[in-house]
């Protein structure tokens, strides 16, 4: 399964960004603001695609897709290979997907999985 990690492409101070990542995520506001000053070193958001918490995951996703865009911040994805870390990508702008790629996938996959 593919798992995807989510960061802000360029370090941010937006509290109402942290705010709708809080919601979300549940992290203390405090990990967040961190998270999202440091960039896209610091993900803020990691998980497996096409498990049993499938649909729960795509509305993660796109709840944070969406809060990227109304706060004109723009999202640092990955899609890491089953088995592979963040940490352990050796070349991470080989594994860097745009949004509209994600979206597309989470679109052919709604229906299928739930």
């Amino acid at each position: 399964m593919s798992k995807i990690v989510i960061a802000a492409n360029h370090p941010v101070a937006k509290l109402d960004l942290v705010k709708a990542v809080r919601d979300v995520t549940g992290e203390p506001l405090s990990e967040i603001a961190m998270k999202l000053k440091i960039g896209n070193n610091a993900p803020i958001y990691m998980a497996e695609l096409f498990l049993n918490d499938h649909p729960r995951r795509d509305g993660e996703i796109r709840a944070l897709l969406n809060a990227f865009d109304a706060h004109g911040v723009e999202p640092y994805i990955l899609e890491l290979l089953p088995g592979e870390t963040r940490d352990g990508v050796k070349d991470p702008e080989s594994a860097r997907i745009d949004r509209d790629i994600l979206l597309n996938i989470l679109d052919e996959s709604l229906g299928s999985l739930e």
